[in-house]
């Protein structure tokens, strides 16, 4: 945790952030979907204080050292992840909100409601034009 207690807020993208702390304010359920690795998603999450997190997962030696790649956590992964969390969570679709800046996650985007490009790529923002989905 000592690498987001130096300069970690410089790093955030703000017109997201200030929208992840208003849905906390509400207290909708936040949550962080990464295929960044769980060793950097879990501190950030905590941090962040969201209700709930998936990565990928890294394996590491004895040393402490990498080791593997276990699991990646991409587009299709975040979008059973929005199927599991609707059901347990006994909410529709179309009251999830979806952020992403790739266009690798289009299929996560699909599965929400109401999906949103922040500061996205340039296939990203070509398919938000196209379907009208907000950008930020």
């Amino acid at each position: 945790m000592q690498f987001l207690k130096k300069d970690f807020y410089r790093f955030l993208y703000y017109p997201t952030f200030e929208q992840l702390r208003r849905a906390q304010h509400r207290g909708d359920h936040t949550v962080i979907l990464s295929n960044a690795p769980s060793f950097i998603v879990g501190p950030i999450a905590e941090y962040l204080e969201v209700s709930e997190w998936r990565s990928s997962h890294y394996t590491v030696n004895e040393e402490g050292n990498f080791a593997s790649v276990q699991s990646i956590l991409l587009g299709e992964g975040k979008a059973k992840c929005i199927d599991q969390m609707t059901k347990s969570l006994k909410i529709a679709r179309e009251h999830v909100t979806a952020y992403s800046d790739s266009d690798l996650d289009l299929p996560f985007l699909h599965s929400a409601g109401t999906p949103i490009a922040a500061n996205p790529n340039p296939k990203l923002l070509k398919v938000s034009k196209k379907n009208s989905w907000e950008i930020i």
